[in-house]
């Protein structure tokens, strides 16, 4: 910087061999490893400063006339500036991506947004237009260019501006170009265009097809033709179609088959959508569909019938292994499906009723005939399907294999009952007069149970108070996952949720392929502080092996596990040197660029900022756990050691900023000798360094620390691996137990995180700090100090303001230091009163 560059020696012939060196080893750099980059960079730092002067040895020689000298120089400084550019790009995290996987995340952002062009919406092309390796990448794979979706010109619009509908068929024209040879995603929702006459003439490409709302105008245009590579199709027409009739390769079709022609023996997937069809319609189809594996009946409305319709045909689907029924005409579902489909492979069965229905009458009996003959079934939903005792007993009775069960209720309070069918009796004890229903057994993990307590009489009128009488022990033997929403009432059913819940995952059976309960998920409809209450003391003795928490913990922690996670190796950028501002014919400018130490310095910073934030919400909620002496003891232990790495952090910036400021000063005096300047920097430097070093040394202990408290509050809080989830959605006022085992440790995590950045930040700091002492040597600063003092004053003027804002951050650091160390010091365990004091004075 203050030194006889490569580019003065140059001028005078004696071009020193590093420089080559340098233009040779960037020209070759290819980096596969944050390693290789570090290789790299004493290139880097060595190449910017002359390009630097390159530049101004050419404001210099420019005042006097373009001469030979000056075309040379200007090739030179050129050539120099790619091949650094070029380096830098090729150093950046991002360009060290190989192709295929840009392919992948240029998919995933296809796939978020569902289509690559919505109408003028392309979400390929900003990507395409970033740098010249993403444009090489995604124009190099036409698949990402080739979902397509019209839908902005609907129907309804009588005017439509002739210019949009230009823009919209360009954007498509554009997106065909680019999408190549390979099969199309379709969707039309608009009237006539040239944008739909640009999809309609590829119809031959089309894989998948969405037609929604078109009027009788816009299905003209869609004809009867060959789709030779249409293999799922969605229409929502208003009237017959025969135009996807000659699809051979069609497996999967949804929307309306009234008046719908199609290959129905190829399909492999139907989802019949809106309408409940005749029964002679559903025959006809199902009869062809031998090879279903899905069918699923969505929205079905119909007229109620008095009777329950004749079915003569039995269709046999041996391929079928999901049926997904949901629906507003339970009756008119349950004739038309359970009484006349056979499907012996079926693995998951769900049945969804839309709306409050009593219509009760004839259900039981196709219900539990159809399930009687699902000896493979796997996965039960019943949502909204109001079954009594003796009914609800008798359907699940026929599917023992079932492991995972979802029941949704809209509040007829019947889950009771089906938690009474899922709990085993308890064992026979004597119980003592006027003992009531209260049941010591020590087996439970429950002492004072309330055996069999409900309150509320059930809808069909047959509730008794034995709630077992009859039925033997528990049905579902297999169950793993149970999830129940709605329909309990938990100020009197509480004792019920926990015999039927702990006694299913405390379960011990001989056969070991037999899994006891691992997964719950309960909703309570209408909670009360009761509820909560309750909850605590499930948390805090009753119920081991559960992991607990509350929807608002829930969004909480996925909150903060969708924050992007801080990147731990620094950005190439940053390492590379940037000096004051040029000097140009005006003068000198405001510097954009500064040292490389200050944006490092601010970086660590902001990564205390958040660890203070982070350390206070620990603290916070450690200390609503009360007289936990030995977690407080740890959380005392670990917050001190990360304030204290926090006050380093601070210490730091202030020593980096105190060598700049010797350095200021140096330049600015002329009076003071040379040598005094550089043995106050050198002195301040040594400084610098030395907190560096004890920067890096502390960082494996404090991280240590956080992992022991880690670890310390997964082994005294959680509770044994007995039921894996357990997710109640009652109230948003939880334990404090619950609240340390689901919050403290992401947060413990985000701040390992940070401290992990701040060693690689420190790293960084390091190899500056090493480049600093020459940087800053005798014979650049003599330069600089002959020179007159108005310059001089500009130098340092410029040099000051490159120095941004390191003079408050270490003073921010320090604060944040502070804090963290407050919140550490509230953690304190306390020793309890005392009572007595004997004072003996000897």
């Amino acid at each position: 910087m203050f030194g006889q560059s490569l580019a003065t020696s140059s001028l005078t012939g004696r071009e020193e061999p590093d420089l080559q060196t340098v233009k040779d080893t960037l020209l070759a750099v290819f980096p596969l490893s944050p390693h290789d980059i570090l290789d790299v960079q004493p290139y880097l730092l060595r190449a910017e400063p002359e390009i630097t002067n390159y530049q101004a040895e050419i404001d210099r020689v420019s005042l006097h006339s373009r001469t030979e000298r000056f075309v040379e120089l200007e090739r030179k400084r050129n050539e120099l500036a790619r091949i650094h550019g070029d380096a830098v790009w090729r150093c950046a995290p991002i360009s060290r991506l190989v192709p295929d996987i840009l392919t992948e995340i240029f998919c995933f952002v296809r796939d978020a947004d569902e289509y690559s062009l919505r109408d003028c919406k392309s979400v390929i092309l900003p990507l395409a237009q970033t740098c010249r390796l993403w444009r090489q990448v995604a124009f190099s794979h036409p698949l990402l260019w080739a979902s397509i979706k019209v839908c902005s010109i609907r129907w309804w619009e009588d005017h439509d501006d002739p210019g949009f509908h230009d823009h919209v068929a360009r954007a498509v024209r554009f997106h065909l170009d680019r999408a190549g040879d390979v099969s199309l995603s379709i969707c039309i929702e608009c009237n006539p265009c040239s944008a739909c006459d640009a999809l309609l003439a590829v119809r031959h490409r089309w894989r998948e097809c969405c037609i929604r709302k078109l009027t009788g105008e816009s299905d003209a245009r869609v004809q009867p033709a060959h789709y030779p590579s249409l293999e799922h199709l969605e229409l929502d027409l208003y009237q017959a179609s025969h135009t996807f009739e000659d699809s051979p390769r069609l497996r999967s079709y949804k929307g309306h088959i009234v008046d719908i022609y199609l290959p129905w023996r190829q399909l492999t997937r139907l989802t019949i959508v809106q309408d409940i069809p005749s029964d002679e319609l559903l025959a006809s189809v199902l009869s062809e569909c031998g090879g279903l594996e899905f069918l699923k009946f969505d929205l079905c409305m119909g007229i109620e019938q008095s009777q329950p319709i004749a079915i003569h045909t039995r269709f046999n689907l041996p391929s079928l292994r999901q049926l997904n029924l949901t629906c507003w005409n339970w009756r008119a579902m349950a004739s038309h499906i359970l009484l006349s489909v056979a499907a012996p492979a079926l693995e998951s069965l769900e049945f969804c009723v839309r709306m409050e229905s009593d219509i009760l009458v004839g259900v039981v009996d196709p219900l539990a005939e159809f399930l009687s003959h699902c000896v493979a079934l796997r996965a039960l939903t019943l949502k909204n399907i109001l079954l009594g005792r003796h009914d609800l007993h008798r359907v699940l009775g026929y599917v023992t294999n079932v492991e995972h069960l979802v029941w949704w209720d809209l509040g007829k309070c019947t889950s009771a009952n089906l938690l009474r069918m899922l709990s085993p009796p308890p064992p026979p004890r004597p119980v003592p007069d006027g003992a009531g229903d209260v049941c010591e057994d020590p087996i439970l993990p429950f002492p004072h149970l309330v055996a069999n307590e409900d309150s509320e009489s059930d809808d069909d009128g047959d509730l008794d108070n034995d709630p077992m009488d009859g039925f033997g022990g528990a049905l579902l033997p297999r169950l793993s996952y149970l999830e129940i929403s709605g329909g309990l009432s938990p100020r009197e059913q509480l004792k019920l949720i926990e015999h039927a819940v702990v006694s299913r995952a405390l379960r011990r059976d001989d056969s070991t392929d037999v899994p006891p309960l691992r997964h719950v998920i309960l909703e309570l409809i209408g909670a009360s502080e009761s509820c909560d209450s309750w909850s605590a003391a499930l948390l805090n003795r009753q119920l081991p092996g559960v992991q607990l928490m509350s929807a608002r913990a829930a969004l909480d922690l996925n909150h903060h596990h969708s924050q992007p996670p801080s990147f731990s190796w620094p950005n190439p950028r940053l390492l590379i040197p940037r000096y004051i501002a040029q000097h140009t014919m005006t003068g000198y400018d405001k510097p954009k660029f500064m040292f490389p130490e200050v944006p490092l310095c601010r970086q660590m910073v902001l990564h205390t900022s958040n660890i203070t934030n982070d350390c206070y919400r620990i603290q916070y909620r450690l200390s609503g756990l009360g007289s936990r002496r030995g977690l407080r003891g740890i959380a005392h232990i670990t917050l001190r050691g990360v304030g204290n790495h926090v006050l380093c952090v601070a210490d730091t910036i202030d020593a980096c900023f105190q060598v700049f400021l010797a350095i200021r000063r140096a330049i600015g005096s002329a009076d003071t000798p040379i040598e005094s300047d550089l043995e106050t920097i050198y002195s301040r430097y040594e400084t610098f360094i030395r907190l560096l070093d004890k920067l890096t040394s502390m960082e494996h202990p404090t991280i240590r620390n956080l992992d022991s408290l880690q670890q310390y509050i997964d082994k005294k809080l959680a509770y044994p691996p007995i039921v894996h989830t357990l997710v109640m959605r009652i109230t948003p006022n939880w334990s404090h137990r619950t609240i340390v085992l689901t919050q403290v440790p992401p947060l413990i995590c985000a701040v390992r995180t940070s401290m992990k950045d701040i060693a690689a930040l420190t790293a960084d700091l390091t190899i500056q700090g090493r480049a600093m002492h020459e940087r800053f040597a005798l014979p650049r600063l003599a330069e600089v100090k002959a020179l007159p003092a108005g310059v001089r004053d500009e130098v340092g003027w410029l040099f000051s303001q490159s120095l941004s804002g390191l003079a408050f951050w270490g003073d921010d650091a320090k604060v944040h230091g502070s804090v963290i160390l407050g919140a550490a010091y509230q953690l304190i365990p306390r020793l309890p009163a005392l009572r007595f004091v004997l004072l003996v004075i000897m």
